[in-house]
């Protein structure tokens, strides 16, 4: 398994790793933290894409996140993850073996998809 904080998170910014326990971003297999508004990074495990990056490529160190712009707020369950953004948008993507990325399929998901059900 991966350091979920990256193995070089000396090079890292601490107040990004602060902002992660504060937010409660860690997820259990991987990680995604928020430096400040509308940006992310993420790390760790990516087994069924919740790093969102395209791959199942696991991560050793945080890499930018780039697949949803203009977040405000990013949630993640085990191995799936949730992002809203500010024009009231909700994105999901990783693993939806249980549907729990709401866009009706089962199907896991690399990259981030529009959830039309929640979007204001």
């Amino acid at each position: 398994m991966y350091d979920n904080v990256g193995r070089n998170h000396r090079n890292f910014p601490r107040t990004l790793l602060v902002c992660l326990w504060v937010a409660g971003l860690l997820m259990l297999a991987s990680a995604l933290a928020s430096a400040q508004v509308g940006q992310a990074w993420a790390w760790g495990w990516n087994n069924t894409g919740q790093l969102g990056d395209g791959t199942k490529v696991n991560k050793k160190t945080p890499e930018p996140f780039s697949g949803v712009t203009g977040m405000v707020q990013i949630s993640s369950g085990v191995s799936h993850t949730l992002a809203l953004k500010s024009d009231g948008t909700v994105w999901a993507w990783g693993n939806n073996s249980g549907g729990q990325l709401g866009d009706g399929t089962y199907t896991d998901r690399l990259t981030p998809v529009q959830i039309s059900a929640l979007s204001g």
